[in-house]
């Protein structure tokens, strides 16, 4: 299971980024069991799924096996 975090960035004043992966069932399985996310809060907005981490978060999910992509290389890869 590959699950990708990209860089953070501001957004009305909050710095977040993407969770992302190449299949729906491997992201909220990585968002469920590792991080504690609800799958409701899948957002299908942008091209691709994702859940929007804030910083501690996606620190949260590095730590616990997600692999930094820069965000345009992770567009590329799971866009739809």
């Amino acid at each position: 299971m590959t699950v990708y975090v990209d860089d953070l960035r501001t957004w009305n004043g909050r710095r977040w980024c993407s969770l992302c992966a190449t299949n729906e069932s491997e992201l909220d399985l990585f968002a469920v069991s590792k991080l504690g996310l609800k799958t409701q809060w899948l957002q299908r907005t942008g091209g691709y799924l994702h859940y929007d981490l804030r910083p501690a978060l996606r620190d949260e999910a590095l730590r616990k096996g997600a692999r930094y992509i820069p965000t345009e290389e992770l567009r590329k890869r799971v866009r739809k």
